[in-house]
């Protein structure tokens, strides 16, 4: 996932609704996959992966929070999605989003190199 700060923010408030520090309104948003019935056997059920919601039309809907949040909350590696306290989690979600940037600038720097040979 590329650096941004919505992909930042998103993550931030979903962990903040996935702990219990954040408004009962906004929680109710996001929906474990191990918390719902018909998902609790799938492989994904042991992980800490959000259910995305369903949207009827791709472009608008999907930049709603709870699917662009969830969305980005499923792209983390599970080392962070699992860290519980939120100043570690945000220190080390800055670090993966950084990394994630820089790996990504340095592949596209790579093929202009390789293109301009």
């Amino acid at each position: 996932m590329p650096f941004s700060n919505t992909s930042h923010g998103d993550t931030s408030h979903t962990h903040r609704c996935l702990h219990g520090t954040a408004l009962p309104h906004l929680a109710e948003m996001f929906h474990r996959t191990a918390d719902v019935a018909s998902r609790r056997r799938l492989r994904s059920a042991a992980t800490s992966t959000l259910v995305l919601p369903l949207t009827r039309q791709s472009t608008l809907f999907n930049r709603a929070f709870p699917v662009a949040a969830s969305r980005a909350w499923n792209s983390l590696p599970a080392s962070v999605r699992d860290i519980q306290k939120l100043p570690a989690f945000r220190q080390k979600l800055k670090l993966t989003l950084f990394s994630d940037s820089c790996q990504l600038n340095l592949a596209f720097d790579g093929l202009l190199v390789l293109f301009r040979l």
